[in-house]
């Protein structure tokens, strides 16, 4: 596969290429046979084609990595939120057992002093 200074270059040595072909077929007297002309106007074309397969190529790798990078700033972002998310989580299950364990206390002392807890609940 070539790397993106090979693909740079070849697009480079097609393009000029094609513009000198080009130029010569139009701009100088080649004294080509009409079947010779044919054929370097096909060698144009499909060094024309070949070239804009290149640019495509590009567009697409360009459009690839763009994407990759905005789908790891998503992943970043979704992964920033979880972390928050958890730390969260672990804050309420603290509070929670905080909770459990006043309210196991205060249950004992109630029974310990030998409260009426139902009249005391429905107050």
């Amino acid at each position: 596969m070539m790397n993106h200074l090979q693909r740079m270059q070849a697009r480079m040595l097609l393009g000029t290429h094609v513009e000198l072909i080009s130029w010569w077929l139009d701009h100088e007297d080649h004294g080509l046979t009409s079947e010779k002309e044919k054929n370097w106007r096909l060698l144009l074309d499909t060094l024309s084609q070949v070239n804009l397969c290149f640019h495509d190529m590009e567009e697409d790798m360009t459009r690839t990595k763009n994407d990759l990078g905005d789908h790891r700033l998503r992943v970043l972002e979704d992964a920033q939120s979880i972390g928050q998310m958890r730390a969260q989580i672990d804050m309420l299950q603290k509070e929670n057992n905080r909770i459990k364990e006043s309210l196991d206390q205060a249950i004992k002392l109630l029974e310990s002093h030998q409260i009426n807890q139902t009249t005391l609940w429905h107050n």
